[in-house]
């Protein structure tokens, strides 16, 4: 059997010791982004000026694996229109954890296997997230 390429990640509910494994996978996009503001105006003479200490930050994890909770569906088909998993850990293998809020932006369900579920899915930042 072929490796797979990407890195190993796996998701929990909660964070240390008493956080629970909701997701495993593997990723092959995890986007780090900081993007500057641009203050660019007349006064610039053309040039692109861009502020520093501001600008959007965010973290894109798109992701295939397989989870053994419903959470995740739960939360995916709730009645509210977000899908905000808060409290969350993400173990990114030879990386290290970041921890926050994270949006789920896809689910893909596929096919069962072993009473686990097929997924592929995009996790997005949603508010400060560390790094560890």
């Amino acid at each position: 059997m072929p490796k797979i390429s990407g890195r190993k990640i796996q998701l929990y509910k909660g964070t240390g010791g008493s956080a629970v494994l909701v997701a495993a996978g593997i990723s092959h996009s995890i986007k780090i982004n900081n993007e500057p503001l641009d203050g660019t105006d007349k006064s610039s003479a053309g040039w692109r000026e861009l502020v520093a200490d501001v600008g959007l930050r965010s973290v894109d994890i798109d992701f295939d694996g397989r989870w053994n909770d419903a959470s995740l569906v739960q939360a995916a088909l709730a009645t509210n229109t977000s899908t905000l998993l808060s409290n969350y850990e993400v173990r990114v293998e030879g990386v290290g954890t970041m921890s926050g809020a994270f949006f789920m932006n896809t689910i893909d369900i596929g096919s069962p296997h072993d009473d686990l579920v097929d997924q592929k899915g995009t996790l997005m930042s949603s508010g400060p997230v560390t790094f560890a």
